[in-house]
């Protein structure tokens, strides 16, 4: 699975740290990547440095600046996810930094550890010091990555799953056998067409990958072994349903509905993982946030 958000961030997430010797700020927002597009055609490159995404995907960096007029600082190449500023103005030391925790947020998102995909995170501002002290490198990466997932948290997360193009060729007095095992498995028929010269006939269908375990026997089975079926994979789309909501009651239900699917894969995720059933939000939205959100909701 992956994570992904739907809106942009409702409010600015920042996070503040206040001691004796450092002081430091940091505002952030998570948006949606619309132009998926534009993004496949680099989905080969291997690595995620800047000056070699920059030097083959000139077309592209152009698209981003012309779009938003604003730097593109780092692309993690594995998961879809940009990362831009909105200012020229800090140190070498410090956009290592922050990139380095961004592609470490990238690879765990909050919701259950999974990668993150197709989201942009913009810093909208940054006051502290100009290079950071060689002792707080780890709680500066812990701080940029809590505001990253905050900020992620607060624009609609979504769980993302992988899907199968199934075709399947049967003969055409087995069309319901095959169409209600594909319903059950929350498969959508795309075509269906004869095959000339044949007596078969051809489904073209997605079924979710986590779906489609046992598919093959299932149709065998019911079909006396006259039908067939090959997979290819699709692509990845959104998991029915708000993680967020209805998190204590979703885990020893049968029948799941729709609308607690993607909460009932992320508790069985985060179960399987050892993590707590429940996302805990006091671990990244502070007091000052929560109560902006409740202002800006009512």
């Amino acid at each position: 699975h992956e994570e992904t958000i739907v809106n942009t961030s409702l409010i600015k997430s920042y996070a503040k740290v206040k001691n004796k010797k450092y002081n430091y700020s940091i505002t952030s927002i998570a948006s949606v990547i619309l132009k998926r597009k534009d993004l496949i055609s680099i989905s080969n490159l291997k690595g995620i440095k800047r000056h070699q995404f920059l030097s083959n995907n000139a077309s592209l960096v152009k698209f981003w600046l012309s779009q938003y007029k604003q730097r593109l600082w780092s692309y993690y190449q594995d998961d879809s996810v940009l990362h831009n500023f909105t200012t020229k103005s800090l140190s070498s030391s410090i956009r290592n930094q922050i990139i380095n925790s961004f592609i470490w947020c990238c690879r765990t998102g909050p919701l259950c550890y999974e990668p993150l995909s197709w989201v942009e995170f913009r810093i909208l501002d940054y006051k502290g010091f100009k290079i950071i002290p060689k002792l707080q490198t780890d709680e500066f990466s812990r701080t940029m990555q809590r505001l990253f997932h905050s900020s992620f948290l607060l624009a609609n997360p979504r769980l993302l799953e992988p899907y199968y193009l199934c075709e399947i060729y049967f003969y055409y007095d087995n069309i319901k056998i095959i169409t209600n095992i594909l319903e059950n498995r929350r498969g959508s028929i795309l075509l269906d067409t004869p095959l000339d010269g044949t007596l078969f006939f051809i489904i073209n269908a997605v079924v979710p990958i986590i779906d489609s375990i046992g598919l093959e026997i299932d149709l065998r089975l019911h079909t006396q072994g006259s039908s067939f079926i090959s997979f290819y994979f699709d692509g990845w789309k959104i998991v029915p349903g708000d993680p967020l909501v209805h998190q204590k009651n979703a885990l020893s239900k049968f029948n799941i509905s729709d609308n607690l699917l993607s909460t009932f894969y992320i508790r069985k995720i985060r179960k399987r993982k050892g993590l707590e059933t429940y996302i805990n939000f006091n671990s990244f939205l502070n007091d000052s946030m929560v109560l902006d959100l409740l202002h800006n909701t009512h």
